[in-house]
Formats: structure tokens, C-alpha cells, sequence
């Protein structure tokens, strides 16, 4: 088993861990052109993906998942709660309420 950290800190956080056969992905903080572009770096296609797990809903831990999406089709591992905060946009934030619909049109 390998762990690869392709970010870690408050811009993005995010590890693969790869087997022979298998590649996970935990977290998508960074955004999505970076995340390929590193995941590139270590030969690993968006084909190659087996499944992404959201630990939980910040930021710098799910930031990129929506447009990483486009990209990728393999399941996506998020609890409940995680899940309802992701959806769970502020209003007052400007985008909101087209940020939150934008996030489950992109849902697997």
C-alpha cells in the first residue's frame, strides 16, 4: 500500500492511497486541474480512480470535488452529515444557492 500526499494544508488537502489494483482518493480540496495535474505526476489517470472518500465538508478538504467530478466517474464516500453540509451552501455568500444546486447536479 502507498500514500501519496498531493496537498496538505489550509489551500487543499489531499492523499491517494493506491494499491496494485485499487486507487482512492481522500479528500478533493485542491482544485481539480491541480488534483489531475498531481495525481499525472504519479501516473495515475482520472480512469484510474476507484473511488474518492470526503472526510468532511471544509473547503480545503472538498473544494475541488465538484468540478473533479466532470472528470472522474467512480463512487464518491461521504456520511450523511458530511453530505447535507457540503449541500448546505450560505445564502449570504454570494453564490449560495447556485453553488449548493451546482453541487447535486454534479452528484454520482
Amino acid at each position: 500500500m502507498r500514500f501519496s500526499v498531493l496537498g496538505s494544508g489550509s489551500t487543499g488537502n489531499s492523499v491517494l492511497i493506491s494499491t496494485d489494483r485499487t486507487n482512492v482518493l481522500v479528500d478533493a480540496g485542491l482544485s481539480a486541474r491541480e488534483t489531475l495535474r498531481r495525481l499525472s505526476l504519479l501516473h495515475i489517470a482520472p480512469e484510474d480512480l476507484h473511488g474518492i472518500v470526503i472526510t468532511h465538508e471544509h473547503s480545503d478538504h472538498a473544494g475541488g470535488l465538484r468540478v473533479l467530478l466532470r472528470h472522474v466517474t467512480c463512487p464518491v464516500y461521504i456520511s450523511r452529515d458530511t453530505e447535507d453540509a457540503y449541500y448546505a451552501t450560505r445564502r449570504n455568500g454570494g453564490n449560495g444557492d447556485s453553488e449548493s444546486a451546482k453541487r447535486r447536479r454534479s452528484a454520482p
